[in-house]
C-alpha cells in the first residue's frame, strides 16, 4: 500500500473509533486494536478474574480459540450493516471492501486476477479495525457471561459461579 493510502486509512480509523465510542457498540472487553489496551490488558484482567475465582471457590473456564483466516472470510453486507454509518460513508466502506481482486506468483508465473467477494484487507491500517466491528455482535454475546476477548479470534475467559 502507498503512503497516501495508509495516511488516508489512518484518518479513516480515527474517525471510525470516534464514531464507534459515541454509539457504544465498540467491544469494551476486547483488548487488541485499542488505544491504551494491550495484551498485557487482556492478561491482567484474566489473572485478576482466575485470582478472584479461586478465592471465591468458583469454576474457571480458559478457552483459546484461533479462528483460521478470519480476515479473509468476512461477509461484506454483514460487516456494512455492522458498522452503523449511512449515505457518503457507509459508500465509502463498500467502496474500500468492494472490487478487490488478487494474484498468486508461484515460481515465476503469475495467476490470472481473482475477484475477492470477501474479507478485509490484510496489512491495512482499517483491516484490524473492521474485523474487531464485524465480530462486536459475537462479544456482546460472550460480555453477557462475563467473557474477555484479546483479539476476537484468540481468548475467551469466563468465571462460573458454580
Amino acid at each position: 500500500m502507498s503512503f497516501l493510502s495508509k495516511l488516508l486509512e489512518r484518518v479513516v480509523a480515527d474517525r471510525l473509533i470516534a464514531h464507534m465510542r459515541e454509539n457504544d457498540p465498540y467491544m469494551p472487553l476486547q483488548s487488541a486494536y485499542r488505544q491504551n489496551c494491550s495484551t498485557e490488558t487482556a492478561l491482567l484482567h484474566v489473572h485478576d478474574s482466575l485470582i478472584w475465582s479461586i478465592d471465591e471457590r468458583k469454576g474457571v473456564i480458559l478457552l483459546l480459540i484461533d479462528l483460521s483466516a478470519a480476515f479473509d472470510t468476512i461477509d461484506h453486507a454483514i460487516l456494512l450493516n455492522t458498522i452503523g454509518v449511512k449515505d457518503r460513508c457507509l459508500s465509502w466502506y463498500a467502496a474500500y471492501l468492494q472490487h478487490r481482486q488478487y494474484t498468486v506468483l508461484f515460481t515465476g508465473e503469475q495467476s490470472k486476477p481473482h475477484k475477492l467477494t470477501c474479507g478485509v484487507p490484510q496489512g491495512s491500517v482499517l483491516g484490524p479495525l473492521l474485523f474487531t466491528i464485524y465480530m462486536t455482535p459475537l462479544a456482546s454475546i460472550l460480555k453477557l457471561h462475563g467473557m474477555v476477548i484479546y483479539t476476537p479470534t484468540t481468548l475467551n475467559f469466563s468465571k462460573n459461579s458454580a
